[in-house]
C-alpha cells in the first residue's frame, strides 16, 4: 500500500491498550502536511486543550530523559526506546491513540530532542 509522505508508517508503530477504558478512535486523525511548529502548531493539531497539552509534553519530556539519548535526533534513536516512550505515554493519556501512526508522539519526541541537542551544543 502507498501513502502519502506525510502519511507513511513509521517503524516505531504499536497498538494502543487503554488504561482508562476509552479507545482509540476508529478513524485516527491524521498528520498535518510539514513540520511541527513550522508549517502548524502542534498544539492546535491535536485539538487538546492548552493545560492537557502541556501536561502531556510534561510527562512525555520526563519519558524521553529517561529512556531515549538526548544527544542524538530522532531518527538515530534506538526503535524499542522510542516505542517505550510512545507506550508509556500512550497508556497515562490514551488520547495519543487517536493519532495516525503516532504522529503527535513522534513530532513532540523530535521537537524535545530538537531542543536538548541545542541545549548540549
Amino acid at each position: 500500500m502507498a501513502y502519502p509522505l506525510h502519511e507513511k508508517p513509521l517503524t516505531h508503530e504499536r497498538s494502543y491498550p487503554s488504561s482508562s477504558g476509552s479507545t482509540p478512535l476508529e478513524d485516527p486523525i491524521p498528520k498535518p502536511r510539514g513540520e511541527a511548529n513550522r508549517l502548524y502548531n502542534l498544539q492546535s493539531a491535536t485539538r487538546l486543550r492548552e493545560d492537557r497539552f502541556l501536561e502531556i509534553c510534561a510527562s512525555v519530556q520526563a519519558l524521553i530523559a529517561t529512556h531515549l539519548d538526548l544527544a542524538l535526533c530522532f531518527t538515530k534513536q534506538e526503535s524499542a526506546a522510542v516505542d517505550i516512550v510512545c507506550n508509556e505515554a500512550t497508556k497515562q493519556y490514551p488520547c495519543l491513540g487517536n493519532f495516525k501512526y503516532d504522529w503527535v508522539m513522534h513530532d513532540l519526541i523530535k521537537l524535545e530532542l530538537k531542543r536538548t541537542n541545542q541545549i548540549v551544543q
